[in-house]
């Protein structure tokens, strides 16, 4: 059995895979060989890595999705059964962050991150689980959350609050789907060089705080997120799984 090879077989949904974590997961699962649809707002992103795909060699489906619209998510999951084939899991990667101090938030700086993150993570690990659990085959769920679930910055009280709540979700999901052999874990990422830290290649202080001494990659995510994938992780579920170079295990 290949490291990587999905639970159940079948297509792999990937949010938010025009950018950052969710492009490098997209990447590494086309290019390992799996059936991949790579999802995300962004149309243009998704044409970059379209044309990525096809100059290096590997392929993938990309559709346009706005993950916080149940009828969006539940046609893209229809595609993929009217495409003959069938899902084999889920990597929840779409997100967006909204830094400054909590009191300086407005109701829409509230329901703009609250809506993307949280009402987007519910959609699609719901919609994803039902569709897994109707096809009777298994499957694996993986959301990106974030360490900030854990050790929340003052920055982004509304991020990080929305990671702590997805966190949860995943943990009560995976004991309702688990007798349909459905898994559901997360992985929480520390800081990674992604548009989502534009100042990562200039904070040195911030380097120097991370017990590995560098900032994670893209890359760095994709790997334990197709371990969770893979029948290698057939007895892990219910399980957030810190990918941060050793932050969370820091005093505060």
């Amino acid at each position: 059995m290949t490291v990587g090879a999905t639970t159940g077989g079948g297509s792999v949904l990937v949010t938010g895979a025009a950018s950052g974590i969710g492009r490098g997961v997209a990447r590494a699962a086309a290019a390992g060989g799996r059936r991949v649809v790579a999802t995300d707002i962004d149309e243009h992103g998704l044409e970059g890595l379209e044309l990525e795909s096809r100059r290096e060699g590997w392929s993938l489906v990309t559709t346009p999705l706005d993950v916080a619209k149940p009828k969006a998510v539940e046609a893209v999951l229809a595609s993929i059964a009217a495409d003959g084939g069938s899902l084999g899991g889920l990597v929840h990667c779409a997100g967006i962050t909204c830094r400054g101090p909590l009191l300086d938030m407005t109701m829409p700086d509230y329901h703009r991150v609250v809506e993307t993150n949280l009402t987007g993570s519910f959609v699609c690990m719901t919609s994803a689980a039902r569709s897994l659990v109707a096809q009777g085959t298994g499957g694996s769920i993986v959301v990106i959350t974030s360490i900030n679930a854990q050790r929340p910055l003052l920055s982004q009280a509304l991020y990080s609050a929305c990671k702590a709540a997805i966190e949860v979700l995943v943990s009560m999901l995976a004991l309702e789907v688990a007798s349909a052999g459905v898994r559901v874990n997360a992985v929480a990422p520390g800081a990674v060089d992604t548009a989502m830290n534009p100042k990562a290649h200039s904070d040195p202080a911030g380097i120097a705080r991370i017990p590995l001494g560098r900032f994670g990659t893209p890359e760095d995510i994709a790997g334990p997120v197709l371990f969770l994938l893979s029948d290698e992780a057939r007895y892990i579920t219910a399980t957030s799984l810190a990918v941060d170079g050793g932050v969370v295990h820091l005093r505060p």
